[in-house]
């Protein structure tokens, strides 16, 4: 009888022991969880879809000036659009806050692309004739621009998925 009681008795304690150390991970790995939810929402608020919007508005940028190349007169002057990047500094520092090499080597890469797709579509507006870029040399400036782009998003996309596993 005793044997069977003790049994009983290790047995209802085990379950209960069981169920109380199942629930307590489960309930601390639910706050983890969240946790770290409420931490990507802020940064996602807060850097990253400025950083996204700051490059998108680059893109678009490097897409006009492009389109206005072919609009535009010989010799005529090309305008530029950079009120987005009044916001650059702050960009930028979103930017250093992943601390991550490969992520400011890309964002740096694409502002000198922006340079570049303009430098090269100006000079080639004023020098029409002369020593110039082909259509198809000028559309490689722009493709290179949105692969920067394409680049930066993937990376912050696997920082921020680095983070959350």
């Amino acid at each position: 009888m005793f044997g069977t009681l003790s049994g009983l008795v290790i047995g209802v304690v085990g379950t209960v022991l069981g169920v109380f150390l199942t629930q307590y991970f489960s309930h601390k790995n639910a706050s983890k969880l969240e946790s770290e939810k409420a931490r990507l929402l802020f940064v996602n608020s807060h850097f990253i879809k400025g950083i996204l919007d700051f490059v998108d508005s680059e893109i678009l940028n490097m897409q006009k000036i492009h389109n206005d190349y072919y609009k535009s007169q010989t010799g005529e002057e090309l305008t530029d659009d950079t009120t987005h990047r009044e916001r650059a500094a702050s960009v930028i520092s979103s930017v250093a806050m992943f601390k991550d090499k490969e992520l400011d080597d890309i964002f740096g890469a694409l502002l000198e692309q922006r340079n570049n797709v303009f430098i090269s579509h100006s000079k080639n507006n004023l020098s029409k004739g002369g020593d110039w870029l082909s259509p198809k040399q000028l559309v490689a400036t722009l493709e290179q621009g949105i692969k920067l782009a394409a680049d930066l998003k993937l990376r912050i996309s696997e920082l921020c998925s680095s983070v959350s596993r």
